[in-house]
């Protein structure tokens, strides 16, 4: 039995709790950004127990870390102080970047790893299934990450830091360039007379389609998209510069997708021109 401590109880560490075995995981601690948030998942759940200090990690030997990118400075000192004995712990975080912060508790002794699922999580999903993750860090960690995906039913991929950047931005950029294009799909479909309902009940079986022609084809399309490799040696760079928001971000790429499908709208918010250093997105799992 893996005892397993959570800090960042939201979307994602709320959909990776709830989906894994209870034979083989038992929850224990949950810590949240506020007491309540951690009670609010236990009581859900009927698992673990909601705790306010750190050292109630000393009891796991796994311990998946959820929270938003920019409290990573904040909790690993409050990990350091805590009077853990990190030998022979894993320690694994959701962040889409290689965390730093993170990695300095394997000065302490643990063992880190990044294990970050190639999925947008507007709310907490009950099931991971077919869900695919990508992992770096050290190898007894990437071990317990694919023994934790192998048991939510995903699949896992070992990768560098850079390539754990390319991964991440593809993901994003294809759920935010699909949300987009469907929402003005379906304004033009409402504009056309549909019910915002009926609209979507359209829609369906056309993306459908898509998708089921795409799974068949190996996603491979005839001709790339204009500019496409150029995009992402931007982003790239981009995504390693501190002052970029992970909003400038994600725009810049939906905006770039959206003009090679031709889909522009001077109203939509979701493909107006956004140029890097604007407000940052709010970060996931916190």
């Amino acid at each position: 039995m893996i005892r397993l401590g959570l800090i960042g109880p939201g979307k994602v560490g709320r959909s990776l709790v709830q989906a894994l075995p209870r034979e083989r995981y038992a929850l224990g601690p949950v810590l949240g950004k506020g007491p309540s948030t951690a009670r609010r998942l236990v009581r859900d759940l009927r698992l673990g127990r909601a705790e306010t200090s750190m050292q109630a990690l000393a009891e796991c030997n796994l311990i998946l870390v959820a929270t938003p990118e920019s409290a990573a400075p904040e909790l690993v000192s409050e990990l350091e102080a805590g009077d853990i004995r990190w030998s022979g712990k894993c320690l694994l975080y959701t962040y889409r970047r290689h965390s730093p912060e993170l990695s300095r508790l394997a000065e302490l002794g643990a063992s880190v790893a990044g294990c970050y699922p190639l999925q947008t999580f507007r709310r907490a999903q009950a099931s991971l299934r077919g869900v695919h993750f990508v992992l770096e860090g050290d190898p007894a960690a990437v071990r317990a990450g694919r023994s934790v995906v192998r048991a939510v039913g995903g699949q896992s991929h070992v990768v560098t830091p850079q390539m754990k950047v390319q991964a991440s931005i593809a993901s994003s950029m294809v759920s935010d360039a699909v949300a987009g294009v469907l929402e003005v799909g379906v304004g033009r479909l409402v504009a056309a007379g549909f019910s915002r309902r009926r609209a979507v009940e359209a829609i369906f079986p056309i993306v459908s389609a898509i998708l089921e022609d795409c799974r068949r084809g190996g996603g491979r399309s005839s001709q790339p998209l204009p500019g496409e490799p150029e995009l992402f040696e931007r982003l790239a760079a981009s995504y390693d510069q501190e002052a970029v928001s992970d909003e400038a971000l994600y725009r810049r790429a939906l905006q770039t997708a959206l003009e090679a499908l031709e889909v522009k709208s001077e109203n939509s918010p979701l493909v107006s021109p956004v140029e890097l250093g604007q407000s940052e997105r709010t970060g996931l799992g916190g």
